[in-house]
């Protein structure tokens, strides 16, 4: 997943605030959702925002001036036109399905969003077996396999995710070791 690579390209889109920059992290998005699936992707876009958010407060809070975020402002504005364009051959077909789908019909909040991940479920990819390891499928008659019960929300969860010691050590590390913070 292209997930260090967007971070790599909006890095260096907020440091060196070109148009260019800004352009190669449309793209890194962009090729990000053309991977196929749109949910992490949007997940993607939504940790990209919040990071960009976040870092313009900072800078503001350097500058104290409006001028360099404005700046930011206008280039995230043109990155996102950009993205949104990329996406589009991706989005057009489903909203021409949309007047034909089940939820057009009008579904409760609640079938809406049965296959979105709880939020609560974020906590599995720090502790994978907080809810259990494993559903239960109807299918599952082996009497062998481990009737390990999964007690979330998410009608499909089969395992936990984790993120791993190498990236939590990453992150450690730069939280100690890298100057101007």
């Amino acid at each position: 997943f292209p997930t260090p690579l967007v971070f790599w390209a909006l890095e260096r889109a907020l440091n060196h605030r070109t148009v260019k920059a800004f352009l190669v992290t449309s793209l890194a998005l962009g090729f990000a959702f053309w991977e196929g699936h749109v949910q992490i992707s949007y997940y993607l876009c939504i940790a990209v925002g919040i990071y960009a958010i976040v870092r313009a407060i900072l800078i503001w809070k350097q500058a104290r001036s409006f001028a360099p975020v404005g700046r930011l402002i206008a280039l995230s504005a043109l990155m996102v036109v950009v993205f949104l364009l990329l996406i589009a051959f991706l989005f057009l077909p489903m909203l021409m399905f949309a007047g034909v789908s089940e939820r057009a019909e009008g579904v409760s909040y609640d079938f809406a969003t049965s296959w979105s991940l709880p939020p609560e479920e974020i906590l599995t990819y720090f502790a994978p077996g907080i809810f259990g390891l494993r559903r239960l499928n109807t299918d599952d008659d082996e009497p062998s396999v481990a009737q390990v019960e999964y007690w979330g929300r998410a009608p499909f969860m089969q395992t936990g995710r984790y993120f791993g010691l190498i990236p939590l050590l990453f992150a450690l590390i730069a939280v100690c070791r890298v100057r101007n913070k």
